[in-house]
Parts: structure tokens; sequence; C-alpha cells
């Protein structure tokens, strides 16, 4: 920000000076990339810059854990128990898995790939979900869609499980093989797809895919590419949502011999990558191929005036599928991470500030 004073002039000394009142220009939280530079008050320029209380603040940086890991991430999950939290990542031929304490502290790497062909496709879905029926245990899935290049990439891979604090080798599951990942809805475990199928297990069995309570079923006509669990429905069932290429679909439990019900809830909106979608406090946002949009309830478009553009015009859109999003909830940040101009991986970030509601990047 900076103080101006108009020079009067009749005013002859600095007495008479400093009686006027300064006026503070200030400049509106958020950095404009769009439009010109005159078209209103926002910042034009900034670099590793975010905002608290409405004013620019240093992000500094991020500490390295580990460069252990042999792969490029192509998916992560984690998962707390004992103090431990642990780590696992997937990559064109390799899942790895590693543990962090309360002091930071990083185990050996523990490679945990399964018996599967690599790709250069993979592109991973994790979920963990709990098994009191069969061997007990918190279970990780892990399923490698053939996805990186297309996201309509209709090659199908299996499922693969193994316990989520171990480090033995994940196995192959009874799950139908599908082209779009894997979603734990507890107690329910789904697997989703090309076509709109969707399949479930049996309750708290996650292996058990055939026996009284699993079923599956076709939610719409195109691929089904991402889901996240929903706020509980009546009674505290599970439900979720499941994103396709044209449309968001509600699943809720029912019971009965059809077990979920599935509900459209827009048939007219799109996703840019399969894992661009967020939830932030029951909130679901997620970038579409021209815009940005958030489920509360209802599908809304995220207002961005700053920076929509700046991402979209400069987007590597051969490399959609590796835009991925994350949330710093101390800042109330969500960051979409993208491939700028002929990049082939992540170079950039937009930024949505929930808290200051702006933008920066």
């Amino acid at each position: 920000q900076r103080i101006f004073y108009l020079r009067h002039p009749d005013i002859h000394d600095c007495d008479e000076l400093m009686a006027i009142t300064p006026y503070i220009i200030k400049s509106l939280p958020g950095i404009k990339r769009d439009g010109t530079r005159f078209e209103n008050g926002f910042y034009v320029d900034g670099q590793w810059c975010r905002f608290q209380r409405g004013l620019p603040r240093k992000m500094w940086g991020y500490r390295r854990l580990t460069n252990e890991l042999s792969e490029i991430s192509r998916g992560l999950n984690t998962f707390n128990e004992n103090g431990l939290l642990y780590i696992a990542s997937g990559g064109a031929s390799t899942v790895e898995q590693f543990s962090i304490n309360a002091d930071g502290v990083v185990t050996s790497i523990a490679d945990r790939t399964p018996s599967l062909t690599a790709s250069d496709l993979h592109l991973w879905t994790f979920d963990v979900s709990f098994d009191s029926v069969g061997v007990g245990g918190a279970f990780l899935f892990a399923h490698p869609g053939k996805n990186l290049a297309e996201i309509d990439s209709s090659a199908t891979s299996f499922l693969y499980l193994g316990l989520v604090n171990d480090t033995a080798p994940l196995a192959i599951s009874n799950a139908p093989t599908v082209s779009g990942g894997v979603v734990s809805l507890y107690p329910y475990v789904f697997v989703f797809g090309s076509d709109g199928f969707v399949a479930w297990s049996v309750a708290n069995s996650p292996n058990d895919w055939s026996s009284s309570g699993s079923g599956s079923a076709y939610i719409t006509a195109q691929k089904v590419v991402a889901a996240l669990p929903l706020r509980a429905g009546p009674g505290s069932a599970p439900a979720g949502l499941f994103w396709s290429l044209d449309s968001l679909i509600r699943c809720t439990f029912v019971g009965g011999a059809s077990v979920f019900q599935f509900d459209t809830i827009s048939a007219q909106t799109s996703i840019l990558s399969s894992q661009s979608v967020i939830e932030y406090d029951g909130i679901f946002y997620w970038c579409g191929v021209d815009r940005f949009l958030q489920f509360n309830g209802v599908v809304r478009e995220i207002p961005n005036q700053l920076n929509q553009n700046y991402f979209f015009d400069n987007l590597n859109y051969a490399q959609r599928q590796k835009v991925f999003a994350y949330k710093v909830p101390r800042f109330g940040e969500i960051w979409w991470c993208y491939p700028r101009g002929n990049a082939t991986e992540c170079t950039h970030a937009v930024i949505f500030n929930i808290r200051e509601n702006t933008w920066y990047d």
C-alpha cells in the first residue's frame, strides 16, 4: 500500500503540509492476471505470495521428507495409526510405502508392488476400508488406471489390496476390473469405470464382491472418472458423489434388493482431471474443462475474475490428467497444480483462498 499527499498550491511550509490527512490507496487481496493492469484495485503480480487478513504474506517453502521414491508419484494415500503416518505412492511400475513419526523421521521405503505390468499410463487411486468379517484390519486398496494420457480411456485394470500398515506386496482383489478407480463409502468399497459402471462389495467385507449385499449398476452413459464420500445419508447411511465426464451423480444407501440409489445432480457439467476434485469442510471443488466448480447441495460455478483465463489459456491440455488438487487448511487454500505451456509435468498452480474469497497463483 502507498500513502499519497496532494499538494495544494497555497501550502508553503511543513506545518501546513503535516495538517493534511493522507489518503491510503490499498490493493484488494488476490493477484489479478486477467484483463489489464488498470481495471480495478487488485495486485497484478507476485510470486510465492499468499494472502491472510487481507494482506500479502510470504509463503515460505516446503520441507522434503524423502528423496528415495524410485518414480514420479501418480497417486498418494495417507493413513494414521499408533503415532505413525503411512504414505503409499503409486508410480509407473511400483507401489512404494513409508511412514513418518511425530518428529518427522521417515522410515525406509517398502516395496509393495503387486504383480502388474509396468505402464507410463498408470494413474493410481487409493483408499482405505476396514474388514471386520474376513481377516480383520484396515486394508489399503489401490487401482492403477491407465488414464494418464486419456481421461476417457476404457482400458481396465485389477484392484489390489493389502493391510495398510504392512510392508508385503499388494495382492489382486476379487473386485471387477475397471477403468476408473476405487473409493470407500464405508462400510462398502466401490470400483467404477467406463459406460457409467459402478460395483460395490459386501458391507464390512471389502474383498467379497459376489455374496448377498454386493452389486453393480450402470449410472450414466459416460465413463465415471472420480468419486468421493459424501456427508452421510439418512440414518448415517453411506453416501457418495461420482463424477462422470459430463455429469455429477449422487449415491445413497437405501437397503433392500437395490442397496444403493443413484440420482443425477447435473447432466451438464464437466471435469478436467480425475485428480482435480477435492473436499473442503463438506463442500466439493473441482476444475471443469473451462471453469471452476463446486457442489454444496447444488452445482455452482466458483466466480473467478482474477486468473481463470490465465489458467485455461496456458494449460497444456494434452497433459490435463496430471492436474491435481490439494488443500492447505491453515491458510484456507485449495491449490490446483498444472503443466503450463509446453510443460509435461506440473510447473505452476492457481490457488483459491476460501477464507479471503480470492484467487492468486
